[in-house]
């Protein structure tokens, strides 16, 4: 009896550690850049560029940089809307959506925050499958 229950224990023990691995894997789905302390305008502009060169997962990335390294500087706010607007062009929109929602929370009366309400229902409105 005592061998038939330490065998079920090590069968139910298996698929938890099994279950528990699996969930510590990442997605993979983000581009992490290794931190290194730039200027907002290198940050920024080397963002743009590769938001024109068409590497629009590399831009979002750069511009969450610049957001992260420099929370309250003028381009910090440009930078989440251009990260909105690459993810958009990505095509993955429900970043694109919480990027511009985000950017809504913390600046509400923003100028910008029409074209970040705009952002959020072309991204909605993507992703509608055709009938």
């Amino acid at each position: 009896m005592r061998t038939t229950l330490r065998r079920a224990i090590a069968l139910a023990t298996v698929p938890v550690l099994a279950l528990s691995i699996a969930g510590c894997a990442r997605g993979g789905s983000k581009v992490d850049l290794p931190y290194v302390a730039r200027d907002v305008g290198t940050l920024y502009s080397t963002g743009k560029d590769r938001l024109d060169k068409h590497q629009y997962k590399l831009a979002a990335a750069l511009f969450d940089e610049v957001e992260r390294q420099h929370p309250y500087s003028i381009w910090a706010r440009r930078a989440q809307l251009m990260g909105s607007f690459s993810y958009y062009l990505n095509q993955d929109y429900p970043e694109a959506i919480a990027s511009a929602q985000r950017f809504l929370a913390v600046h509400p009366g923003n100028r910008d925050a029409p074209y970040a309400y705009y952002l959020i229902a072309i991204s909605y409105y993507e992703q509608i499958s055709d009938v």
